[in-house]
């Protein structure tokens, strides 16, 4: 009776796979010809046939940011002897940040860096990479968020649940605040403040916890909304601020860093079947190169920030006591009960852990 069973089980096998025509998983290249010949469609780049991919960003072209980009440019044209060309679209030139997301996601685009604040659409986990004061600098930041151990696991989880790689965090924008109204030194003095905040419902309720209602307003609206009282500040690094011309019209600025917008570079499953082994590792070393570089080349912005800020245009810089950062922090320990279970026991110790 088994043998039967077994013959029946058998012939149904290989009549489901006649009727499939054999189909191999999405995203398999098909097995060489009988010749040995690979077909042409699955033949990976080379310095005579190059692939471009198209890099999309939403920081200024006069930003740290995309200084990062083109450090990635440049580590992988040459690891790759121009085999795969890096054309960089910074400023939005290729949507908004949920637009590259869902083109990355989709496969319609090759490659973006967006903040996590966008990718927890798809990605609750992320939100861990927003509680609040964890980090005081971008050398405490980076020691936790470009480690071997960080990168290892969240690399996983995104291609495990979202079918993107990620390619690490090279750019990170440390969160201040700059007003219209008043130096900031305490949750008290953010009481009745409208501020525009990147998107992300953990951003709304950092805020308010810290006493202070949010707004959503594009980057180009944010000048003209400070200038007519729609928001009387904007989280943000100075350095855009500056770059943006917000400290025309509000001269009051808090390196509360409440947190730190890091910018994940994230290429679609579709672009990364078209490269070889070798060329998908060299990638992954661009991207891990390129965060290498993240605390000497944004620090130095930041840094030259505050001068310029104060002595070009007359703004304000509070910087935050250990004592003021405390204040703060037991403020928003709220967050970090909301958005544990949102982000999962798993990755919200993992990533808690390392920040110790």
């Amino acid at each position: 009776m088994k043998k039967t069973l077994s013959l029946i089980l058998a012939l149904a096998i290989a009549l489901s796979l006649a009727a499939c025509g054999g189909r191999k998983p999405a995203g398999q290249p098909a097995a060489p010809a009988e010749d040995g010949a690979v077909p042409t469609a699955f033949n990976y780049p080379t310095a005579e046939n190059p692939l471009t991919i198209s890099l999309g960003h939403s920081t200024p072209e006069k930003s740290s940011g995309n200084t990062q980009a083109a450090i990635f440019k440049e580590y992988v044209e040459e690891k790759t002897g121009g085999a795969v060309l890096v054309d960089i679209y910074p400023n939005s030139q290729l949507g908004n940040e949920n637009t590259m997301l869902e083109g990355v996601y989709s496969g319609s685009m090759d490659a973006g860096i967006i903040s996590g604040t966008v990718l927890t659409t798809v990605l609750p986990e992320a939100n861990a990479w927003y509680l609040p004061f964890m980090f005081e600098d971008l050398e405490e930041y980076s020691a936790v968020m470009h480690s071997d151990a960080f990168y290892e696991k969240t690399a996983e989880l995104i291609e495990n649940k979202t079918g993107m790689h990620y390619l690490g965090i090279p750019i990170v924008s440390p969160r201040g605040l700059l007003n219209t109204k008043r130096a900031v030194a305490s949750p008290e003095d953010m009481k009745g403040l409208t501020v525009r905040g990147i998107a992300g419902e953990i951003i709304t309720d950092i805020f308010a916890a810290m006493g202070a209602s949010t707004t959503q307003l594009s980057f180009g609206e944010v000048y003209t909304g400070l200038q007519q009282g729609v928001c009387d500040g904007v989280e943000n690094g100075l350095s855009d601020c500056i770059e943006m011309k917000f400290v025309e019209v509000a001269k009051y600025y808090t390196d509360t860093i409440q947190c730190m917008n890091g910018i994940a570079l994230l290429v679609s499953d579709s672009l990364w079947q078209k490269l070889s082994p070798e060329q998908q590792e060299i990638l992954r070393e661009a991207g891990r190169y390129t965060e290498s570089t993240v605390v000497e080349n944004q620090q130095n912005a930041i840094d030259e920030a505050y001068v310029v800020g104060a002595e070009e245009y007359g703004v304000t810089v509070t910087r935050l006591t250990d004592g003021q950062r405390t204040a703060f922090r037991n403020a928003c320990l709220s967050v970090y009960e909301k958005y544990q279970p949102i982000i999962g026991e798993d990755y919200y110790s993992f990533v808690t852990g390392l920040a110790g």
